[in-house]
């Protein structure tokens, strides 16, 4: 089950028993919701249950889930609903219509970037890149991307780890070559900073270049279609966030930089 589970059998108003006689919240030896939950599942664990009891006993667990998110889900609506009410109450009416136009500026650029992540996703999973959860964790450049093709494919893997493991040695190497600077001498510091940098840039596009030559066509051009989805995404997100900002500083009367 999922934690959520844990959390709405904790919901002190709603009494829970999972078996007649169970303690009451609060009561003296009373145990957690999480101590309960980790006793059923260690009875259910006990019993030669057989093939259909066990399917049962997921299916009502996974039901209970469901109507669980669904009655969250519900509940922090209401909640937010509430909150935006009483909050607006509290607010001059001038200040009343500068928060319900923040709200529906904010709604409209998160609507608008969460339809541009799952047009982004969609067009992950056409190219075969689907599995790689790009939509949610992002990508920043190609390298990074050759890496990621790179490291999931189990036919490439081995032989990638091999050239990644060389390149990184390289870095430490020539990182090990440098001067230590005098860490009183901010120039100093920083001059050393960008020679290690430059060595780590250095040796990640001979990695990336060396990778990509292990790749296929068919994964090369996937990789470039994922840039272009990627790209795409970003000019989305940057002029959904820049419509906001511009909405924002109308309604706080907040003059445009120079």
């Amino acid at each position: 089950m999922k934690i959520l589970f844990l959390i709405f059998l904790a919901i002190p108003c709603i009494p829970v028993a999972f078996a007649p006689g169970a303690e009451k919240p609060g009561a003296p030896g009373a145990r957690s919701a999480a101590e309960q939950l980790s006793a059923l599942k260690s009875a259910l664990a006990m019993l030669k249950l057989s093939a259909q009891e066990r399917t049962q006993a997921a299916d009502l667990a996974q039901s209970c889930d469901k109507q669980l998110d669904e009655q969250i889900e519900r509940l922090k609506a209401a909640m937010k609903n509430k909150l935006i009410a009483d909050t607006r109450g509290l607010l001059s009416e001038d200040h009343q219509r500068q928060f319900d136009g923040l709200l529906n500026a904010m709604q409209r650029r998160d609507e608008t970037i969460d339809i541009a992540t799952q047009q982004f996703e969609a067009r992950l999973d056409e190219i075969g890149l689907g599995d790689l959860n790009l939509g949610k964790t992002g990508v920043r450049d190609e390298g990074q991307l050759i890496d990621r093709v790179c490291a999931t494919d189990r036919n490439l893997r081995e032989k990638y780890m091999v050239i990644k493991k060389k390149y990184q040695q390289a870095r430490a190497d020539g990182a090990g070559k440098l001067a230590a600077p005098d860490p009183k001498d901010k120039v100093a510091r920083k001059a050393y900073q960008e020679q290690k940098e430059k060595l780590q840039a250095e040796a990640d596009a001979r990695l990336h270049e060396e990778a990509r030559a292990l790749l296929g066509d068919q994964q090369r051009a996937a990789i470039a279609q994922a840039m272009d989805a990627q790209r795409r995404w970003e000019q989305i997100v940057d002029a959904a966030k820049a419509a906001f900002d511009q909405e924002k500083n109308t309604l706080l009367g907040i003059a445009p930089k120079p």
